[in-house]
């Protein structure tokens, strides 16, 4: 008798399971550098692909992104938020100069470029939207942060 095939969902489950329990048990120094090597590896696709392939890329990820930011809760979003600070603070910390100053070159072309394509009613969403983070990043930042920030 033939054994049953698979769904490919339950494969992808199987798969993200595994990967995920990996992950638990891998030691800090092993995430690191799977992490670098993650980062070297988008780095490479994103030097190979054509100034067109890069824009529908972007488009791409901005649509998929909004449509995970909709389903969100409210609670979902600080957690997403607060890992996403902490992520980019570790990595901040971890870049030369070099990539730093290529790093901000790249984002300001970014934000030029999604500035040009959003509506007004857009551009006032996002106006928002960065003053109230603002705020909470304030609201928790320790004194010794705020003092050294002035």
């Amino acid at each position: 008798m033939p054994r049953k095939k698979k769904s490919s969902l339950s494969r992808l489950t199987k798969a993200a399971r595994n990967i995920f329990r990996g992950r638990q048990e891998e030691s800090q120094e092993d995430r690191i550098t799977r992490q670098q090597a993650d980062r070297d590896r988008h780095a490479t696709a994103r030097q190979a692909e054509t100034e067109d392939e890069m824009h529908t890329r972007q488009q791409a990820d901005r649509d998929r992104h909004a449509t995970a930011r909709q389903a969100e809760t409210e609670d979902e979003r600080h957690t997403r938020q607060q890992a996403e600070r902490e992520g980019t603070a570790r990595a901040r910390q971890a870049e030369t100069q070099d990539q730093r100053l290529t790093r901000q070159q790249a984002e300001q072309e970014v934000t030029t470029r999604a500035r040009q394509e959003e509506t007004e009613d857009q551009r006032l969403r996002r106006q928002q939207t960065e003053r109230e983070g603002t705020s909470r990043a304030r609201q928790e930042e320790t004194d010794t942060q705020r003092l050294r920030r002035q």
